[in-house]
């Protein structure tokens, strides 16, 4: 951003000459939410480091920044994702390792909730199983030749 400091000089407000992008609505108002919050957090903050911070993970770093200058919750999602959206890193993690080591950990954690939820169908199926051999024998559905012979013998009929 450009921040034209002559009018705060003179009017005592200041310019900031930075957006021609694109006439989208969301991104307009994104980066006005963003000049807002600088300049409240700029008369807020009590103090700020004058040291540039160095990070491999520009995604991870600017949304927490982001996160920092207030811009939480619901009402700032739309803006905190056209801001990052042109950014390159992944959003949640600030090592990439660290990310691809949870992803990994998280589908394994689901492959053996699949696998349990697999048994203990197959534990039902064999209960079920159980259970039509102490039926007695006059309610168990009859089997693919008796149904044969009853379609032949009434064919017969007919």
């Amino acid at each position: 951003m450009i921040c034209n400091l002559h009018s705060f000089f003179q009017q005592g407000h200041y310019e900031i000459r930075a957006y021609n992008g694109s006439l989208h609505a969301g991104e307009v108002r994104s980066q006005i939410v963003l000049a807002l919050a600088i300049s409240n957090a700029a008369m807020t903050k009590k103090y700020c480091s004058p040291h540039v911070s160095q990070s491999d993970n520009m995604r991870y770093s600017f949304r927490v920044w982001l996160l920092n200058l207030g811009l939480i919750g619901d009402e700032f999602k739309n803006c905190r994702t056209h801001l990052l959206k042109h950014l390159e890193g992944d959003i949640a993690w600030r090592h990439p390792e660290d990310g691809i080591a949870a992803r990994a950990k998280l589908k394994e954690k689901r492959e053996l909730e699949r696998q349990a939820a697999r048994e203990q169908r197959v534990e039902l199926v064999s209960d079920n199983s159980t259970q039509v051999e102490n039926v007695p024998e006059e309610h168990i559905e009859p089997s693919e030749s008796e149904c044969d012979e009853f379609e032949e013998e009434f064919e017969m009929s007919m």
